[in-house]
């Protein structure tokens, strides 16, 4: 129900330069203060509206908890077609200001539409949310979203790992450099994942986000455990920041359907220390730093076959491999603050701060003669793992076509051209199949 003075306000037909609304009656001033304050603080954002916080849809006696309350409680204090719409259509689930038009938006949900409102008894406009809108309405649709884009990257990260270990298991041995292999991988609890997994979302700390199959962790651990303890140091509720190191054999507490189990993991050994992971970003590209291989997820789906993306693997470890990542360098001090625990690294939580430092210019950047060095290794490593390595011409061929040169990410600007690539790799090939 709207209050007799909502009803009564009525709307100055020109707007001031400064007042995103206009009002009349003495009820509407803090109303259209505040309304000004949250749409300037949030503009042409969409806040959600707990409608728990309107008993029977009764604005007047409303106790707004959220900040979307609150704008549409002062919305319907400064605009009687706005009062007059929510009366007869009843409440919204989010509200949006727009201060360029001066304009307040009330989207459905359920219906999926908007209704614009400029201070006139009528909406100047009613359309169909657009598909964005509609993820950031539909809280459920949201977090589905975020959902399947975590189940996306589990599923690269899955890809990519099998990928590199089967590459870094056919090097040559490095005494200097051997490393351990635990085969999982830790991520946040957040909403999503734990939409994701099924998991209580209040929910604080880390959970196994994926497994090897054909790792030591396999049958020991599996994805949505939360981890409990490490060595009988209790973890639970902590970020991956204050996780301990992990070395060695790991005696670990885990709890699965509110059952806690320990167990124990041995690592592998590996002829060389490296972590090969997957990133989330659309962006097909690939990164290495001091014993790390970043490969998006944008470059994982454009590798169809698993030969084509062992080249794009082989390529960045032979950069790892050569020296050319130099050690504690600029980037890997930015990787370092998410990543502290060798082999394990906390999927969804590293994504964005490792593209965002990388994107900042912090990526180590080679030369066009380290570029050719690791095109030929690359295809070595991936002939030596057992791969095609006439898939690394197909590689080059879908680059050519779906990331044309003059649009490609500025982190690949140093490679060689197209046609100088093809020529060195079918030369490397041809020398393969000679030995």
């Amino acid at each position: 129900m709207v209050p007799a003075c909502w009803r009564g306000a009525q709307v100055l037909a020109g707007l001031g330069s400064i007042a995103l609304l206009g009002f009349l009656s003495g009820c509407t001033l803090g109303a259209r203060s505040r309304l000004q304050e949250d749409g300037l603080r949030a503009d042409r954002v969409y806040m959600p509206i707990a409608k728990g916080d309107f008993r029977a849809g009764d604005i007047e006696h409303a106790e707004p908890t959220t900040t979307g309350s609150r704008m549409l409680i002062d919305a319907v204090a400064v605009d009687t077609g706005v009062a007059h719409w929510v009366d007869a259509n009843g409440l919204p689930d989010a509200i949006a200001v727009d201060s360029l038009h001066k304009a307040i938006m009330l989207a459905y949900g359920d219906a999926g539409t908007v209704a614009v409102f400029q201070g006139k008894e009528d909406p100047v406009a009613q359309r169909a949310l657009l598909a964005s809108e509609l993820d950031a309405v539909v809280p459920d649709r949201r977090l589905a979203g975020k959902a399947a884009t975590l189940e996306r990257l589990i599923a690269a990260e899955d890809r990519v790992a099998r990928v590199g270990k089967r590459l870094v298991r056919a090097l040559p041995p490095s005494a200097a450099a051997t490393g351990p292999y635990y085969g999982f991988e830790l991520m946040a609890v957040t909403p999503a994942s734990a939409k994701l997994f099924g998991i209580p979302p209040e929910t604080a700390g880390q959970i196994v986000g994926w497994v090897d199959p054909d790792g030591p962790a396999a049958g020991q651990l599996a994805a949505g455990d939360l981890l409990i303890a490490v060595d009988g140091v209790a973890v639970a509720g902590h970020g991956a920041s204050d996780l301990p190191p992990l070395d060695g054999t790991l005696t670990l507490t885990t709890e699965r359907g509110a059952v806690q189990r320990t167990v124990q993991v041995a690592p592998d050994a590996w002829p060389y220390a490296v972590t090969v992971t997957a990133l989330s970003a659309d962006m097909p590209n690939a990164w290495s730093a001091e014993h790390k291989v970043f490969v998006t997820t944008g470059l994982s789906d454009l590798c169809e076959r698993d030969d084509v993306l062992a080249f794009a693997v082989g390529h960045e470890l032979a950069h790892v491999t050569l020296g050319h990542s130099e050690p504690k360098s600029q980037s890997d001090r930015v990787i370092e603050k998410v990543v502290k625990f060798g082999i394990l690294l906390p999927l969804d939580v590293a994504s964005a701060q490792i593209i965002g430092g990388l994107a900042r210019g912090l990526v180590n950047r080679f030369n066009r003669d380290q570029e050719r060095d690791a095109d030929r290794l690359g295809i070595r490593y991936a002939k030596a793992a057992g791969y095609d390595p006439h898939a690394a011409l197909v590689l080059i061929d879908t680059f050519k076509e779906r990331v044309p040169i003059a649009d490609a990410d500025r982190l690949f600007d140093v490679h060689p051209p197209y046609p100088e690539r093809e020529s060195l790799l079918n030369a490397e090939i041809s020398a393969l199949e000679r030995q």
